[in-house]
């Protein structure tokens, strides 16, 4: 019994943990009290003194789980301002990132834009040279 009562661990409903420690207490007093032979011959006083030690115990218990539950919500508060930090940090690397991205997407298109005119011009002047040289061929076959 008391290696079970020495196992702390709680669920997400303290509440209900409470309930159940109270609910073993109760337990402990009833069987204490209807409990075999030896306490059958225990007189009243010292039923009384021992289901008061039983429950200074539980509530020491308690009090335990009490500042170990205490410690468990700094903790989890602690943990979840992290969480929001690195969200942060991470975020704001995601933006960095992008913006890098985009910079040097506008400079790649400004590239290709002026080598797209560069080649346009160059077409441009590769057309005259034809026409040039297709008026020549023709005025001087005619």
């Amino acid at each position: 019994m008391k290696r079970l009562l020495r196992r702390t661990y709680f669920t997400k409903n303290v509440k209900r943990d409470l309930l159940w420690l109270a609910a073993l207490a109760v337990g402990m007093v009833a069987v204490a009290s209807i409990a075999g032979c030896e306490e059958a011959n225990l007189s009243d006083t010292k039923r009384s003194r021992l289901i008061a030690a039983e429950n200074i115990q539980l509530k020491k218990q308690l009090a335990r789980c009490s500042e170990e539950l205490t410690e468990q919500k700094q903790l989890t508060e602690k943990y979840l301002k992290e969480k929001k930090k690195f969200q942060k940090r991470a975020s704001e690397g995601s933006e960095e990132i992008l913006r890098i991205m985009f910079e040097n997407f506008d400079k790649e298109t400004l590239k290709i834009r002026e080598e797209n005119e560069h080649l346009k011009s160059k077409v441009e002047d590769l057309e005259k040279q034809l026409k040039e040289l297709e008026e020549k061929s023709s005025s001087q076959t005619g």
